[in-house]
C-alpha cells in the first residue's frame, strides 16, 4: 500500500525571461517536504522533475517561497528579501549554506539553495546535550564563517541555533541570511530592530548592530549547547530589562571547562568590552 499523501506533489516552474535556457520545474509534498516556515515565507525540499519520472539521484534543494502579496504590502519585507539575495548569491564558503539561484513567477520569489539534510544544532540540542567537544567542534565552523562574514562586512544579525544547519554529521553550516547587512552600505534597515528572542545583544536596545552582534549570539549558541538551557529567562519583560541593563545573567557555575566559562565571560559583555572574532579564533 503506497502512502497516499507521497502523491500529492506541488510543482514551481523556474520559466527564464527569454529562451536562453529549457524550463527547470521543480516538485514537492507539501505535506512532508516543509523544511520551515518564518515571517517572510517557507521553505520547501525540492527536486528537479524529470517529466514525472522518478531519479533517486535527482539533486536535493531548499526552496525558499516569498509571496509578492507581502512583499508588495510591506516596504521593509521587500528590502530585505532583494538585500538577502543580493548578499547571500556572493557569499561562498565551506561552512555557510551555498545560494544556487533566485528566480520569480506571479506570485512568489524563490531563493533556490544547498539543502542540508540533518537539520539544526537546535533540533540536536532538543534530542540530547551535547558534550564539550562537540561544541567546540561544530561552533569552532561557525566560527570560520563568522570569520569569512567579517572579511566581506556583513553582519547576519539572526545567527541562532536554528540557522545553523548539519549537513553531515562532520559539518555544520549557516544559513538565512533575511536579516543580514553590509557595514560599508548606508542601509536603512540598520536603524530597525532585529533578531531573534533569546540571541539579541545589549546593544540592540538602541538599535545598533554591528559584526559583535553575531559574537553575542554566538556566545549564546555554545551557552545553550553547553547547557540545554535558553541564557535569558522566558519573560519578555525580564529579558528587556536585562538587556538595556547589560547584565547578563548567566550560569557562571555551569559544568565545563575553565576554557569554556572563560570565553563566555569574554563574550558576554556590553559591546566597547566584547571578545573580538580574532581573539575568540585564538581562544
Amino acid at each position: 500500500n503506497v502512502d497516499e499523501s507521497k502523491k500529492k506533489f506541488e510543482y514551481i516552474e523556474d520559466r527564464p525571461v527569454n529562451d536562453s535556457r529549457k524550463i527547470v520545474r521543480y516538485k514537492y509534498n507539501p505535506e512532508t517536504d516543509a523544511l520551515g516556515e518564518g515571517g517572510f515565507g517557507k521553505v520547501f525540499k525540492v527536486v528537479i522533475d524529470n517529466d514525472g519520472k522518478e531519479d533517486e539521484k535527482s539533486k536535493v534543494y531548499a526552496l525558499k517561497q516569498l509571496p509578492k502579496a507581502i512583499l508588495r504590502a510591506e516596504k521593509e519585507r521587500k528590502l530585505r528579501a532583494l538585500t538577502e539575495i543580493r548578499i547571500h548569491r556572493q557569499l561562498l564558503h565551506k561552512n555557510i549554506c551555498k545560494f544556487e539561484h533566485s528566480f520569480e513567477d506571479k506570485d512568489n520569489i524563490y531563493i533556490l539553495l544547498e539543502y542540508c539534510p540533518n537539520q539544526s544544532l537546535q533540533d540536536l540540542v532538543h534530542k540530547r546535550k551535547l558534550k564539550e567537544f562537540e561544541v567546540r567542534f561544530y561552533m569552532f565552523q561557525v566560527l570560520q564563517a563568522l570569520q569569512y562574514l567579517r572579511r566581506q562586512k556583513i553582519v547576519h544579525r539572526d545567527l541562532t541555533l536554528a540557522n545553523i544547519f548539519l549537513f553531515d554529521t562532520q559539518t555544520v553550516k549557516l544559513g538565512d541570511f533575511g536579516l543580514s547587512f553590509k557595514e560599508t552600505e548606508n542601509y536603512e534597515k540598520g536603524d530597525l530592530f532585529c533578531g531573534t528572542e533569546g540571541y539579541v545583544a545589549p546593544e540592540t536596545a538602541s538599535y545598533k548592530f554591528n559584526y559583535k552582534t553575531d559574537i553575542f549570539a554566538f556566545g549564546v549558541c555554545i551557552y545553550t549547547l553547553l547547557t540545554g538551557k535558553s541564557l535569558f529567562p522566558s519573560s519578555p519583560a525580564q529579558t528587556g530589562e536585562i538587556i538595556e541593563k547589560g547584565d547578563i545573567p548567566y550560569d557562571q557555575s555551569m559544568k565545563c571547562s575553565a576554557e569554556a566559562r572563560d570565553l563566555l565571560g569574554r563574550i558576554f559583555q556590553m559591546e566597547a568590552k566584547r571578545i573580538d572574532i580574532d581573539d575568540i579564533y585564538k581562544h
